[in-house]
């Protein structure tokens, strides 16, 4: 996975929406007391973190959770010190498990996280900087999977705009440095 390569390296890493999911080392964030948390807060209120606190923050199957999406990113960044690694995985719009689970907000193509990059922001609704240090698709198993895994290596927007749903992926998944 994406997130293993930097997110890895020590320092504070804060798990968001940890769920069971934590690993060790890392400081668990759920509003869920049966979950592995080791704070317990609404994102919606902001992150209980102090500024610039945060060598890497996980979220995994978190983002499409989350009415505000531009506010929780502008509290990642706050929280992350300069170079920090945000790394990102979230249901791709075309599979069906992104519309499946009733709590879904949002859905994320492969350039939904550009409004965050510097350099690529479509339109400008915040003053958030990072780069993108990977992105990439992930695809299950299978014949649809395979020619799917290929056309998206080839072109994703081309992937995107033609084929993504004959041949889903499952998720994006990204790592993204704090500018």
């Amino acid at each position: 996975m994406v997130g293993k390569q930097s997110v890895g390296k020590g320092g504070i890493v804060v798990n968001l929406g940890c769920g069971n999911t934590k690993q060790p080392g890392q400081i668990g964030l759920d509003r869920y007391r049966s979950t592995q948390a080791d704070l317990l807060a609404e994102l919606a209120e902001g992150l209980p973190l102090a500024d610039s606190s945060v060598d890497a923050v996980v979220a995994e199957h978190l983002l499409e959770h989350v009415p505000d999406l531009v506010r929780l990113m502008e509290e990642i960044y706050r929280v992350l010190v300069p170079g920090g690694v945000l790394s990102v995985e979230v249901p791709y719009f075309a599979h069906p498990d992104a519309f499946r689970d009733p709590t879904h907000v949002r859905f994320f193509t492969f350039g939904s996280l550009d409004y965050f990059v510097d350099g690529m922001k479509p339109a400008s609704y915040t003053d958030v900087r990072f780069n993108y240090m990977s992105r990439e698709l992930g695809f299950g198993k299978g014949f649809r999977a395979g020619a799917g895994r290929v056309l998206a290596r080839l072109n994703p927007h081309g992937y995107e705009k033609y084929w993504a749903r004959s041949f889903p992926a499952r998720v994006l998944r990204a790592e993204l440095e704090k500018v």
